[in-house]
């Protein structure tokens, strides 16, 4: 069967990540996946278009990891073997990130209008400062696709966007990094933040700085 389209960007050294629209796959793609992930499929996402952005952001994976093999902890994909993962999707597109040795978290998402509605109970004084210096929809979208992706890379769960996670003044550009850190009372993990546009998407992701356990 002859792959669907996809969109490999190499945003920094050691990070790897993949694109498919949703609209390139079809449930024949799926025979393709890892076992896990069929039967994840077929126990729990019963929508059509949920079906697709599964087997987009699973097949963006297969292509960027040929022959990967995983397994699940709670919602957390877990890649058997060396390298970390994280997956993501929005309506249009799914997406996968690989990398060899640090853990990461990725995000997918078009523009969101209404987040500014939501940006005092996500984002910590800091942050809306610097969303109130200027071109603030950019930096909200940034801004939550970080936490979201940082989110994904801590994976322990009892994290609060607001009280955890922390990110530097961001530089508006089509493309750009931005140090981080998730902060709790047991850890200070320092992270880098990346993102840049693909077609109509804000796509953020995360590195831990650090090696973190598997």
């Amino acid at each position: 069967m002859e792959s669907p389209e996809h969109h490999l960007y190499y945003p920094e050294d050691h990070v790897s990540i993949n694109l498919i629209a949703t609209d390139q796959v079809t449930e024949a793609d799926s025979v393709n996946l890892h076992p896990n992930d069929i039967r994840r499929l077929d126990e729990r996402i019963h929508h059509e278009h949920k079906r697709k952005e599964f087997i987009a952001s699973r097949t963006a994976l297969r292509l960027l990891r040929p022959q990967y093999m995983l397994h699940y902890e709670g919602r957390c994909p877990i890649l058997d073997g060396p390298g970390y993962i994280s997956l993501a999707h929005s309506q249009e597109y799914g997406a996968a990130i690989h990398h060899p040795n640090r853990r990461v978290g990725i995000d997918v998402e078009p523009e969101r209008p209404k987040l500014s509605r939501l940006a005092t109970k996500f984002l910590n004084m800091a942050e809306l400062d610097d969303v109130a210096r200027g071109d603030s929809q950019f930096k909200l979208q940034i801004l939550w696709g970080a936490k979201e992706a940082l989110f994904k890379l801590h994976r322990m769960g009892g994290i609060e966007f607001k009280k955890h996670l922390f990110i530097d003044p961001i530089t508006v550009s089509e493309s750009g990094t931005v140090d981080a850190a998730i902060v709790t009372d047991d850890e200070n993990i320092p992270c880098k933040i990346g993102w840049f546009f693909h077609a109509n998407q804000y796509v953020v992701y995360a590195v831990s700085e650090i090696p973190l356990s598997p």
